[in-house]
């Protein structure tokens, strides 16, 4: 589960780079707040369909999401 939280710390880092919320990227990935506060807090992993739509909508590079599930 560590490279759960790996991940969502990058996906955390980011939305706070760009000044964004946690809702506003659940609105974006068509996803529940929970579901992506579990995803940043480690605590459950997302689908590979999921991880594109937040590294495409966070300018966040692919292949470094998936090295990390």
């Amino acid at each position: 589960m560590l490279k759960f939280k790996d991940l969502g710390e990058i996906i955390a880092h980011n939305l706070q780079k760009q000044d964004k919320s946690q809702t506003w990227l659940a609105e974006i990935t068509g996803v529940t707040k929970s579901h992506i506060c579990h995803i940043i807090a480690g605590r459950c992993k997302p689908s590979t369909k999921l991880l594109l739509k937040i590294s495409k909508t966070l300018d966040i590079d692919i292949k470094i999401m998936l090295e990390l599930l």
